[in-house]
């Protein structure tokens, strides 16, 4: 709480609209990991009346479709699966294997409600780029050099941005 208040306070007096909460902690040094739960946790406690995470809201905010945007809440819930096994003595490449594993499995779950053309354009997209249907890999990240701990970070992140989401 001490950092919170030593590394917020400055931010805390400027009068924004938008409090862009993730700049704010990412200026700070504070770990991805914080960041998200950090979000969650003071927009479920209604503590700002706009909480972005991942990127500054300069304008209305568009709306996901309701299916994309139950897929995007639970991937990002996934930051809290991290902290639970980080503090139960988890290795970063447990955490890393883990949530990469139940990313990959919420992927299915939603492939398996999505829209058939949509689904198409997924897997088309996926193959193109990663090489697999189902996105990125854990060989695939390796071997772009991604450490374990940026392996966790990315399995709580939705992207998708190229595909219109």
């Amino acid at each position: 709480m001490q950092w919170l208040k030593i590394n917020l306070s400055p931010f805390l007096l400027v009068p924004f609209f938008v409090w862009d909460l993730e700049a704010a902690l990412a200026f700070t040094g504070a770990p991805a990991v914080l960041r998200a739960l950090l979000a969650r946790r003071l927009a479920a406690a209604g503590g700002a009346d706009i909480v972005v995470v991942g990127a500054k809201a300069t304008g209305p905010v568009d709306k996901l479709p309701p299916l994309r945007q139950a897929y995007v809440d639970e991937v990002n819930s996934l930051s809290e699966i991290s902290l639970s096994m980080r503090a139960a003595g988890a290795t970063p490449e447990q955490v890393a294997r883990q949530l990469h594993q139940t990313r990959r499995e919420l992927g299915v779950q939603y492939n398996d409600l999505t829209p058939p053309d949509k689904l198409v354009e997924i897997y088309e997209r996926n193959l193109r780029v990663y090489g697999d249907k189902l996105g990125l890999s854990i060989d695939w990240l390796r071997a772009k050099g991604k450490s374990w701990e940026q392996i966790t970070e990315s399995a709580s992140r939705s992207g998708g941005k190229d595909l219109g989401f």
